[in-house]
């Protein structure tokens, strides 16, 4: 990576987001949101809360950055929230590429993204399960309900192992969110 100006940064929602981007994507800075996240905060607020943690990405030899949020249950598309967002981050950063994107509607939605992978290879995950589309669902709620009886769902514990077993190939045919970050963190 030379002078490592060629670094990718992720400002991650919350821990489990953290925890399973940190396992998946080792060569990534990632970092955690310590400004106001949730599905109640303004654009603006996710944007401005944002900067500092852009600031020590770029010090650290960031040359792009990914803000990373979950849409969770707001009424406007992941596509359309990215794009509001990252023109409001304009008014703020112009020293970096700062890219945006929200799974819709959150992390575990790209986990079940290649659900039969999961079955196959994770004891604590049903077996013999097939594909469908889960984009937009309530991706938590879904995946508690594919689990082996008495398995209780930790995002901290369980994200990065469910994380790192999915295909790339696979999650990114099934989710369009998902396929927007892999695009962004080449």
């Amino acid at each position: 990576m030379g002078d490592g100006r060629s670094r990718v940064g992720v400002i991650a929602d919350g821990p489990g987001d953290f925890t399973s981007l940190k396992s998946r994507y080792p060569t990534l800075l990632v970092t955690k949101a310590t400004g106001p996240r949730g599905h109640n905060v303004s654009v603006d607020d996710l944007a401005s809360s944002s900067v500092k943690q852009i600031s020590s990405l770029v010090a650290r030899g960031c040359a792009k950055v990914i803000l990373m949020t979950d849409r969770e249950s707001r009424n406007e598309s992941s596509s359309a929230l990215a794009l509001e967002i990252r023109e409001r981050l304009r008014k703020y950063v112009q020293s970096v590429v700062v890219e945006v994107v929200l799974p819709d509607r959150m992390i575990e939605n790209w986990y079940l993204a290649d659900i039969e992978q999961l079955s196959k290879k994770r004891v604590y995950v049903r077996k013999g399960l097939k594909q469908k589309k889960y984009e937009g669902t309530h991706g938590k709620s879904e995946l508690k309900k594919l689990l082996v009886k008495n398995c209780k769902y930790g995002e901290v514990e369980h994200g990065p192992q469910l994380f790192t077993t999915i295909r790339t190939t696979v999650a990114c045919v099934n989710s369009a969110t998902f396929r927007n970050f892999e695009a962004y963190v080449k």
